[in-house]
């Protein structure tokens, strides 16, 4: 952990970050309680409510995006000016109030209060009432704050808020919705009373089915279950009372809101491939400052690695020097560069008095300088102008996109050329700024670049993906990046990346092999997948095992480029959540309410990262169904938590039933293998449970629509409905006894097809066909025998170790736990029981492991042969494929060479043959 002796987060928040916080002004909280008087129209029921110190007028509205809408005059940024006609009618139980969709309300005025009950359905979803709203008033009776108050059920949950890094489930926690520069809390493991974030969204998900979105600019203090277990408040630091209520799953709320603020900005389809990249702090110092011979170093070393660069992302001053593109743009590399919301130095605008340039002001109109930058007014119509000055030049050498950088600390006593203020313009001042900067570049290239940001407020994801933090280079920094995408999927963010080993601390920090390969695992199922850090993130600074580990992960990238392209069309035209939590992809599934470490990646994979050290397994909880275990084809049933192999190369992935994703592959017909060379159209499918109709996005604008069911509980069909060209089939989880396409039974071979046919690896129960032109409809009928482990069970024995203790660790399947072994271990000999054709070995190591050791067999115990010797072994999960099929009875391992200072660890070890 690092620099534990900071005292508190709250105690640095308030000396050091974003000064001046929002202010905290007496008020005296008066609560709406007398109805003075009702009107119904058309569009909304008006309520009156009166007391010795204020009036207030609420509309209960429905607007054409759905749910309901309460609001006073004091409305928020989002305005939803297209309202459904209200049909009214009365009766003892009040007024309801319907537009003829799945929500109604009713309201009932009684003697010393009101009721409004919100319904979906026919059912009661919520219910407001005099206790719900409160203002806060300052002396002079003026509204200072507003105040929503909500009840919080026996197992209710909630969710969001905004990028939040403490928790993905909200319940028992506080956050201060107010953008800041959050890295002074990510850097400090300790712990936080409140949670603070780059990006604040006060849109809260509730289990009991239904969503609010405060829509203010102001800053929000939310108090979900923290005082009081049963109660949540949402505190605004402004006057404005406006809140959008939707009803039903979260998927479908989400939806809503997002047809309010905007659907997520869709990026080229190069934005896809892997980034590489550092921070300006490092190309400082790396080199001795020679930052063209660093670009020039890390390209070299990707092309040699056989992982080429097409994307560079260089962060700080040398984004605007001309050599920079000059150094990467002719191999065809794409250069993302780094943009501020201020400068440090003041340009002007030839011809533009000082009192007109764009900056952003206070009240007596001198420029506001109380922050080290000088931020621009992005509400300023000359800030174009000014954009297309300062940044026109990097254009012109070349620039694709950008990190959008800061943003976050406007002064409360700003005053901006729209005419707001610093309180309520902190906030969304990220969301002016990354408009401008969008426009800007949808001028020079229409859609072809990347912009990214830090901050964020409502409506951003219309603009640009999020980055997820400065975090540090440990698990620690890995599991809050991953609490923070979580819960900005539930904001309505979908497309986001994260630092590929953690930024760091300056210079002082590099993260370790451990946290290096776990991360770069993760961040091939990021949506956005980048390097970054003050410290280099070469794969050849971590050893020969990451390297091993970032071709695999880079090309298994490539592979699923179109379908990971295809999920961002998709999440640019709906609410489709590209790394969705399972509780909006599985909504109303009990068992996985809670989860926090998983999520479903572009709608078929279920990721769950490891994020602690040593791993050599982690549980999974599956949601309801089947899945199929990516790696090993293991097809289990879901709503049950699985122990899950998790070796250091390996994060578990879980493919749910029917699923059809578009691949390329080697011309081998394999993932994970370098493409350079050619590639071959593929898909990967897995048993359907019952009819799914799949449909993907291409690059070019068209769909490409499949069908998948099942045919005699054991045969899987898929129909190629739009005629995709696809070669090549990689069916998980099926052992096939036969396949037929279009109605014609494809040949058997033992070796990957070169023709129309198909192979079976029993072992990994996976069957790869290549496919004949223009197909249909596919049939892969399953039952074929499987590979039986041979191992599992067995006694194993070991001089240096008991055996009951070797057989529990190596031999049980389970790879949770470690057999050490050790200086003084000889050998360790598997009796199999009976003898038995061997053909294949495959280890689990720990992230200790040995590099080197001898494989021997025997069929009497007495007389050894060696069949096999390791000499550079790279640990993970390791496949030893004999040379020749042997018959043997015991399997003898020795001569141990450790890779580590420390002793090596074994967690499982399998035998298969021809039983």
């Amino acid at each position: 952990m690092q620099n534990k002796q900071k005292p508190s987060a709250d105690k640095w928040i308030d000396e050091k970050v974003s000064k001046p916080f929002p202010h905290e002004e007496p008020v005296k909280w008066v609560k709406l309680t007398a109805v003075t008087d009702i009107s119904k129209n058309k569009s909304g029921l008006c309520i009156y409510f009166s007391s010795p110190l204020c009036s207030v007028k609420l509309c209960v509205v429905f607007p054409k995006v759905g749910g309901i809408r309460i609001c006073s005059e004091n409305r928020g940024l989002y305005n939803s000016d297209s309202l459904q006609k209200i049909n009214y009618s009365e009766s003892d139980k009040g007024i309801m109030l319907s537009a003829g969709g799945k929500e109604h309300a009713v309201f009932l005025k009684r003697e010393n209060g009101w009721r409004l009950k919100l319904y979906c359905g026919g059912s009661l979803v919520n219910t407001l009432s005099e206790s719900s709203i409160a203002l806060g008033l300052d002396k002079e009776n003026i509204i200072k704050k507003v105040m929503l108050c909500g009840s919080i059920g026996e197992n209710e949950l909630f969710y969001g808020l905004g990028q939040r890094f403490d928790s993905v489930v909200r319940n028992g926690t506080e956050a201060m919705l107010w953008n800041i520069d959050a890295d002074f809390m990510l850097h400090y493991e300790i712990p936080k009373t409140v949670d603070y974030s780059y990006t604040n969204i006060p849109l809260l998900h509730s289990l009991r089915g239904y969503t609010v979105f405060f829509n203010t600019s102001y800053a929000v203090r939310a108090d979900i279950g923290k005082r009081s277990k049963h109660k949540y408040s949402l505190e605004s630091f402004g006057n404005t009372l406006d809140f959008y209520y939707w009803f039903g799953k979260p998927d479908e709320t989400l939806d809503s809101y997002l047809k309010l603020t905007g659907y997520n900005h869709l990026l080229p389809e190069w934005a896809f491939s892997y980034w590489a990249g550092n921070s300006a702090e490092y190309w400082k110092y790396a080199c001795g400052g020679d930052y063209l011979r660093s670009l020039k170093e890390m390209t070299d070393n990707y092309s040699k690695l056989g992982t080429p660069v097409s994307v560079m992302f260089v962060e700080g001053v040398i984004s605007k020097y001309k050599d920079v593109y000059d150094c990467l743009t002719p191999d065809g590399i794409k250069v993302i560069g780094w943009v501020d919301s201020g400068y440090w130095k003041k340009p002007e605008l030839e011809n533009t008095a000082e009192s007109e340039q764009p900056f952003v002001r206070k009240c007596c109109g001198e420029i506001n300088e109380e922050i080290p930058q000088k931020y621009i007014d992005f509400t300023n119509p000359l800030s174009a102008e000014f954009l297309e000055e300062t940044k026109g030049e990097m254009l012109k050498y070349g620039l694709k996109g950008a990190m959008v950088d800061f943003a976050d600390a406007v002064p409360y006593n700003s005053v901006f050329v729209n005419g707001k203020t610093g309180d309520e313009m902190h906030n969304p001042y990220a969301y002016y700024y990354q408009k401008a900067y969008k426009e800007l570049f949808d001028k020079h290239y229409g859609n072809d670049y990347i912009l990214f940001a830090r901050a964020g407020f409502a409506g951003s994801q219309s603009l640009m993906p999020k980055f997820l933090g400065d975090e540090p280079c440990t698990f620690y920094g890995m599991r809050e990046s991953l609490t923070a995408a979580l819960n900005l999927a539930f904001s309505g963010f979908s497309v986001w990346g994260s630092d590929m080993g953690g930024l760091g601390n300056k210079r002082k920090h590099i993260p370790n092999e451990d946290v290096y390969r776990r991360w770069l695992q993760w961040s091939a199922f990021n949506p956005i997948m980048r390097s970054h850090g003050h410290t280099t993130r070469g794969p050849w600074h971590f050893g020969k095992a990451a390297v091993k580990d970032f071709k695999k992960y880079y090309w298994l990238r490539e592979s699923l480029k179109d379908f990971i392209y295809s999920a961002a069309i998709k999440s640019s035209k709906s609410a489709f959540m590209m790394a969705a939590p399972l509780q909006i992809a599985f909504s109303g599934d009990g068992f996985i309410k809670a989860v926090d470490d998983e999520y479903l990646f572009c709608g078929e994979i279920l990721a769950a990262p490891v994020i602690f050290a040593n791993a050599t397994a982690r549980d999974v909880l599956l949601p309801h169904g089947k899945w199929t275990n990516f790696w090993t084809g293991a097809v289990l049933s879901g709503n049950t938590a699985v122990n899950t192999r998790a070796s250091e190369g390996t994060i578990p992935l879980y493919i749910r039933s029917g699923a059809v994703i578009p691949v390329k592959l080697s011309r081998s017909l394999k993932l994970c293998e370098n493409m350079q060379n050619g590639s071959v159209n593929g898909i990967i499918v897995t048993m359907a449970e019952e009819r799914r109709e799949i449909c993907h996005y291409t690059a070019d604008g068209t769909a490409q629509r499949y069908i998948t069911d099942l045919k005699y509980g054991n045969t899987a069909v898929i129909s190629n409905k739009d005629g995709a060209d696809v070669k090549a089939v990689i069916v998980k989880g099926i052992s096939a006894v036969s396949v037929t396409a279009d109605g014609k039974a494809l040949s058997f071979t033992e070796n990957t097809p070169a023709c129309a046919g198909y192979t079976v690896d029993r072992i990994n129960k996976q069957t790869v066909i290549y496919l004949p032109e223009k197909w249909t409809e596919l049939e892969i009928t399953g039952g074929g025998r499987e590979a039986e482990n041979l191992a599992l069970n067995r006694l194993i024995t070991s001089e240096s170790d008991a055996t009951a203790s070797v057989n529990r660790t190596i031999a049980d399947g389970d790879a949770s736990y470690c057999w050490t072994i050790a200086e003084d271990t000889k050998d360790f000999v598997i009796d199999l029981e009976n003898s038995e054709i061997i053909e294949e070995i495959q280890l689990t190591w720990g992230y200790a492991y040995a590099c080197g050791y001898t494989v021997c067999v025997s069929e009497n115990g007495t007389d050894f042969t060696v069949v096999y010797k390791n000499t550079e072994g790279l640990g993970d999960e390791e496949v030893i494929r004999l040379p020749a099929p042997c018959k043997a009875r015991y399997v003898r391992f020795s001569d141990f060479k450790h890779a580590r200072a420390t002793s090596s660890s074994l967690a499982d070890i399998r035998i298969y043959g021809k039983k």
